[in-house]
């Protein structure tokens, strides 16, 4: 939904049959706005602080991940802290590490030409994770 967003769709109805597609039963609560010809999707930012992630069915997914640490470099957290908080949210972390450096891309491309603060926080984010040192 965050490339239709960046190609200019914002039909309700688009989020109403993706949430369907996928089966997620309460899209709603990750909608920063629902009216019908100017739906969106949250941003890091719209979902405040960790409690705002904490919503069911988010998860513990790949997503979140990116979307906190893309909103913790927003709120200028050290980047050590911003890793060492993905490492305890993302299972397996290590082997998940090129996953989590594609969300952020993909969301620091496509997030980065409406906002351009979200699109460089997260391509930042890419950045320390792939260059994130392994001991």
């Amino acid at each position: 939904m965050v490339g239709l967003e960046a190609a200019g769709l914002e039909k309700l109805d688009n989020y109403q049959n993706f949430a369907r597609a996928f089966r997620v039963p309460e899209f709603g609560v990750l909608m920063a706005e629902n009216r019908a010809n100017s739906a969106r999707l949250k941003q890091a930012g719209d979902f405040k602080h960790r409690t705002g992630f904490d919503i069911r069915d988010f998860g513990t997914g790949i997503v979140r991940a990116a979307l906190y640490g893309t909103y913790q470099l927003s709120k200028e957290i050290d980047p050590d802290v911003v890793l060492e908080q993905l490492r305890g949210m993302v299972e397996n972390y290590y082997r998940r590490r090129d996953e989590l450096v594609e969300v952020a891309e993909y969301i620091a491309t496509k997030r980065g030409r409406d906002d351009d603060k979200e699109g460089r926080h997260a391509a930042t984010l890419a950045q320390l994770i792939r260059n994130e040192r392994i001991a």
